[in-house]
């Protein structure tokens, strides 16, 4: 292995550990209560790709579920709220 491939793993670790540390700081942030279902709660939508892609490196078996408000322009079930119109969103274990 060459010193030019070390570095550069090297900067993909530093990144790695980086990216992990920021998911591990938002999750702390957004914890669910321990008597709720959901792992985590109310992050907004502009951190999904973050969150989506973490889970999958990290291989964990977890469900997005979208949450939202019925607006004008989108009215919804109680119970459901479709990507498009979410304004956050939840994490529970499979």
């Amino acid at each position: 292995m060459t010193t030019l491939s070390k570095n550069a793993m090297s900067d993909i670790e530093k990144y790695n550990k980086l990216r992990e540390q920021e998911i591990l700081d938002l999750t702390n942030k957004y914890r669910s209560d321990k008597k709720e279902t959901s792992v985590v709660k109310g992050i907004p939508i502009e951190l999904l790709s973050k969150f989506r892609t973490y889970m999958k490196v990290m291989k964990k078996n977890v469900r997005f579920r979208y949450r939202g408000i019925t607006t004008d322009l989108y009215d919804r079930p109680q119970s459901f709220c479709h990507l498009a119109g979410a304004t956050s969103f939840a994490i529970y274990k499979k």
